[in-house]
């Protein structure tokens, strides 16, 4: 019973990260897979009524809009002014609608988009962060409003989809390291299949970084910029390396299998280096999130 219940909590949490379901949803189904935890082990009555407490006081911060605006909503948007406004008043701006370097934090990657065929230059990460992540913008131009009390309300309205997209992150990131990719779909007509997983998987970290970092460093993130602008181009390498499979000769294939490996490594040995700039209270949590199983690729063949 055991695994089957590591089962399901496996497809409850890939469900959830995959719909980018609400904070709300979140606490429901903790609540759920709690009770359904509880009756399947020794877990006591006390235990379990200081968890539901706390599932309850925390439904209660973020479902009352005036209790969540004043306990949590008003603080954190002085802190975005303080610390994060600065930040990304000072990045790079995309000038394309859409950029290939958008696609690892954007909500849903597509790598099949037309970008990663035109467009061969690699911008800097907060440029990258800021083009493609669905809610920095809100929050940005949420500062934009005539008066603190719309401010507020639109900093507001942004935050909780934030914080989904914070929680489905970390939960893609953990579920996938431990599938090693499986879950997540593939384009219906990739020849292989396995790279566009880990390219899910790694996308998932990466994205999970683009929200953890600025948090964490604010303006001395520009900083770090040199060793997280090498995150990216490995990501555009794949995928370049993956549309000319359909059209290799099966004897060039494992020329460019060898490249898609190489870039989806250096991308894993790259997130690794990052992760040990931090910490140890912060780098320990994420290693756990990023590689809950270690590294899941081996170096590829010099030749």
């Amino acid at each position: 019973m055991t695994g089957i219940m590591a089962l399901i909590v496996l497809a409850v949490g890939l469900t959830l990260a995959w719909l980018r379901a609400s904070i709300l949803s979140w606490l429901l189904a903790g609540v759920v897979l709690t009770f359904l935890i509880a009756s399947e082990s020794r877990i006591s009555a006390e235990a379990l009524q200081i968890i539901y407490l706390v599932f309850g006081l925390t439904a209660a911060l973020l479902g009352i809009p005036p209790l969540r605006k004043k306990l949590i909503s008003a603080p954190l948007l002085h802190g975005f002014q303080r610390r994060l406004f600065p930040l990304w008043q000072s990045a790079r701006r995309l000038d394309e609608t859409r950029h290939w370097a958008g696609e690892p934090f954007s909500d849903h990657p597509n790598w099949e988009h037309s970008t990663f065929d035109g467009q061969t230059d690699a911008p800097d990460f907060l440029a990258a962060v800021l083009h493609g992540h669905p809610y920095w913008q809100r929050e940005l131009a949420a500062l934009q409003q005539p008066t603190p009390g719309l401010q507020l309300d639109a900093f507001d309205a942004a935050l909780l989809s934030h914080l989904s997209f914070i929680l489905s992150n970390a939960t893609r990131s953990c579920l996938l390291g431990l599938s090693n990719g499986w879950g997540m779909a593939a384009p219906k007509r990739a020849a292989m299949p396995q790279p566009y997983r880990q390219l899910n998987r790694l996308s998932a970290a990466v994205s999970l970084l683009g929200d953890v970092l600025p948090l964490y460093f604010g303006e001395r993130l520009c900083a770090q910029s040199p060793q997280l602008d090498r995150l990216l181009p490995p990501f555009q390498q794949a995928v370049a390396a993956l549309r000319e499979l359909p059209h290799t000769a099966a004897a060039e294939t494992r020329a460019l299998d060898i490249r898609i490996h190489a870039a989806l490594y250096e991308i894993e040995q790259g997130l690794d280096a990052v992760l040990h700039t931090l910490p140890r209270w912060l780098r320990w949590p994420l290693w756990l999130l990023i590689f809950p199983l270690g590294w899941r690729l081996m170096a590829p063949p010099a030749s």
